[in-house]
């Protein structure tokens, strides 16, 4: 029993990592191709029926759920697909409408997906399966939620190839401590963190291959003290005068000796991406974010000498209106980071802006950008 994998991704440059990991991880015979929601859509379908498998998967994000819809809605020949991702985790109903959409892995997919196919194989007792939404008749059932051990999950950054014209995603944690109402990183409760040893063999296998830009995907990365400091000074012993790495960081919360160690950082090496979102507090509690703005300027103000600070806004949030978020703007571009990123409110399916959208009377645009 074959699978064929596809990854849509958003441009060239960014790697489809969600079906890299479940390629990675697969016990059973699978093959995998990526795709862009810049392709021909014919191109990509005709690419399908040309292949030799039983079982045809996706990965379904914001960026490239309504290409897929119309992907699937032309492919009715196709007994079997399992979708994963996030848009697909959420949102079942929009998908198990589908006829030959019989299966849907919610959150983390690499232990379960290879349960299933051996379910598919055997028994076919999917309720032995995690994370998985399954149809049973006229209806779909969900089994159970289980996060796989991290310390199982193997990893294969090779399937990137194109390491000087790509972006390569790390990841040394997963999981945040934060709730973000607007953020799918808040359903994840705890942080798992990855052993230190082989972060190390990842960013030099990146290094080894070129790569230009590493960005880390962990979504509070400077809660862990001494994990933070131990990557920055690997970082720094492997400077090459070429790599940037990307870290999403809690600006008010940088430890003073993080802070100390950044100072010796060269300028360039490292570029942090801070959310301050809102600077209206009953903007931030709604959305239960709280930060420290005297503490979060004092920080930038002592590492931007060497590091260099994106700063988000999210434009749309309950209860800013555009006095208040005009101030937020004001008072965030006098900080002056080297990139000021202005983004609009998404309802990302699960998150509690969408579950309480109607408490807010929002109307989002059905189409996702």
């Amino acid at each position: 029993m074959k699978t064929l994998i596809i990854g849509i991704n958003s441009k060239y440059i960014h790697p489809a990592m969600g079906a890299f990991q479940i390629y990675t991880n697969s016990i059973h015979p699978i093959e995998l191709k990526e795709f862009t929601i810049k392709d021909n859509k014919e191109n990509i379908i005709e690419f399908i029926n040309k292949q030799d498998f039983d079982i045809l998967a996706f990965s379904v994000y914001i960026w490239n759920i309504s290409f897929i819809h119309s992907i699937i809605s032309e492919l009715k020949h196709i007994k079997t697909i399992i979708l994963g991702g996030p848009e697909a985790s959420y949102r079942p109903n929009d998908f198990l409408k589908y006829p030959n959409v019989q299966y849907i892995i919610k959150d983390e997919g690499e232990e379960a997906f290879n349960k299933l196919i051996s379910e598919l194989k055997g028994n076919k007792d999917f309720s032995k399966v995690p994370n998985l939404y399954y149809k049973d008749g006229n209806q779909y059932k969900f089994t159970y939620p289980k996060k796989p051990n991290i310390k199982n999950i193997k990893y294969d950054y090779s399937l990137i190839k194109d390491f000087k014209n790509r972006v390569v995603y790390l990841e040394a944690s997963r999981g945040c401590c934060f709730r973000c109402a607007y953020c799918l990183a808040s359903l994840e409760k705890t942080i798992r963190y990855l052993d230190f040893d082989l972060v190390k063999e990842h960013i030099l296998f990146a290094l080894k291959n070129g790569a230009r830009v590493i960005k880390f995907l962990d979504r509070s990365f400077n809660i862990n003290v001494n994990y933070t400091e131990a990557i920055i000074k690997f970082l720094k012993e492997h400077n090459n005068n070429y790599t940037v790495y990307q870290f999403e960081v809690v600006g008010d919360l940088l430890d003073k000796k993080i802070i100390e160690l950044l100072k010796t950082v060269r300028r360039g090496q490292i570029r942090f991406e801070i959310g301050i979102q809102s600077l209206n507090e009953t903007v931030t509690r709604a959305v239960n974010r709280t930060q420290n703005l005297f503490k979060l300027i004092e920080n930038i103000n002592a590492i931007k000498d060497n590091i260099i600070i994106h700063l988000d806004l999210i434009a749309g949030l309950p209860y800013e209106d555009k006095a208040s978020f005009i101030n937020t703007f004001n008072k965030t571009f006098e900080i002056f980071p080297d990139e000021l990123q202005l983004g609009f409110l998404k309802e990302l399916q699960g998150t509690e802006i969408s579950l309480t959208k109607d408490i807010h009377e929002y109307i989002f645009e059905p189409n996702p950008p």
